[in-house]
C-alpha cells in the first residue's frame, strides 16, 4: 500500500545526508565540505538545520520545500501523511483537521 502511494503520487529520492557527492539543486551546488561535520549541505538546507535520521522532506512539484519530517514512522503512521501532501490538502487545511476525516486503507 505505501509503495503504491509512493509509486503513483511521488517522485521518491533516497539521499545520503552524509554523502560526499556534489548535488545541483535549484540552480545551486551543494557539497559536503566538512564544515557541518559529516552532514551534506543539501541535507542541512532541506532539514532546516534540524538534523534527524531518518527524515522525509516533502517538496512541491517545483521542488519548493513544504516541510521536513524527522523520525521513523510505521506504515499506519505514514499513510495519512503521504496522502495529505500528495494532493492539495496541505494547502487547504491543517494536518490535524485532515486526520479527522482521513480514512486509511491500513489498519
Amino acid at each position: 500500500m505505501i509503495a503504491d502511494i509512493l509509486n503513483t503520487k511521488y517522485y521518491a529520492v533516497k539521499f545520503n545526508a552524509e554523502g560526499n557527492e556534489p548535488v545541483n539543486f535549484q540552480g545551486r551546488q551543494f557539497i559536503n565540505d566538512g564544515k557541518l561535520g559529516e552532514t551534506h549541505q543539501l541535507a542541512y538546507a532541506l532539514l532546516q538545520g534540524q538534523m534527524g535520521y531518518p527524515s522525509i522532506v516533502f517538496l512541491t512539484a517545483n521542488s519548493e520545500l513544504i516541510t521536513p519530517v524527522s523520525g521513523y514512522r510505521t506504515p499506519v503512521q505514514i499513510e495519512p501523511m503521504l496522502m495529505y501532501f500528495a494532493g492539495t490538502s496541505w494547502q487547504k487545511q491543517s494536518f490535524e483537521d485532515f486526520l479527522k476525516t482521513f480514512k486509511g486503507k491500513l489498519q
